[in-house]
This record gives C-alpha cells, structure tokens and sequence, in this order.
C-alpha cells in the first residue's frame, strides 16, 4: 500500500465525522468543529512477531493547524494490503515527547522526536525508549 493510499484511508475515517477542508497542501485539514490534522505515514517492517512504524514528531509539525481549536497528528500505518490509523493529539504527543528518543544538532538542539509504534493484532504501543517502556495506545486507533 502506498501512502497515498494509506492518507486516503485516515481521511476517509475522518470524515465519517464530518467534512474535511484542506489547509495546507495534501497533508492538513481542519473539521467543521474547528480541529486541525495533519497526516502522515508510516511504513511497516517486521520486528519479531508484531509490525513496527516510525515517524517523527517536531514542535513545527502541526504549524499549519495551529490556528485549529485542537491539534492532532493522524498517522497511518501502512504496510503491504492494510492500514491503521492513529489521531495522536497535540497534548498527548507533548505530554510523551520526553520519552522518545530524539535527533538533535550539533549544539544539541532537538530537531525531531522518534515516534515508534509497534502494532500486534488488536494491541497498539507506543515505544518510550527513555524510560525502557511501551504503553497501550489502542484507543487513539480510529
């Protein structure tokens, strides 16, 4: 599956609540209700015996839907003939990021944040490699 086809996918989940307008390119939108997304994909890769996705997470990501009432990040986990999708809010994402692993500069600033995903059947976790945990995020799969 392409990621194409995979934001074609977390738009349609969208919109089943509603109508989507197009703020910025193909990957923010905003609802009727005033909440902003931005979408984005992530590739699947074998890791053991459950699916693995990355994506990265910076403080400018969601910039095109900061004038949205709420913020989330929609992410779609694709791999080769399925989907899922994930709307990680702005206070979640925030309230985790000193969990990811990061990139940084060479002064040390931080560029992006790692989000990592591993997905099993029904169970949906989130890696938090700064404190050697995953956490069940299951209900932010829409």
């Amino acid at each position: 599956m392409s990621g194409a086809e995979a934001i074609k996918i977390g738009m349609n989940k969208l919109k089943q609540s509603g109508k989507l307008v197009k703020i910025y390119k193909t990957v923010a939108y905003k609802d009727q209700s005033d909440n902003g997304y931005v979408f984005t994909t992530a590739k699947g890769y074998n890791s053991g015996n459950r699916m693995r996705y990355w994506t990265s997470y910076s403080d400018d990501r969601l910039s095109k839907i900061s004038k949205c009432k709420k913020q989330a990040l929609v992410l779609c986990c694709r791999n080769k003939s399925d989907c899922v999708v994930l709307k990680l809010t702005k206070e979640f994402l925030e309230s985790q990021k000193a969990y990811f692993s990061c990139n940084t500069d060479d002064d040390g600033n931080i560029n992006y944040y790692n989000i990592v995903v591993f997905i099993d059947g029904d169970e949906i976790k989130l890696s938090e490699p700064e404190r050697s945990y995953e956490i069940d995020i299951s209900k932010y799969a829409i």
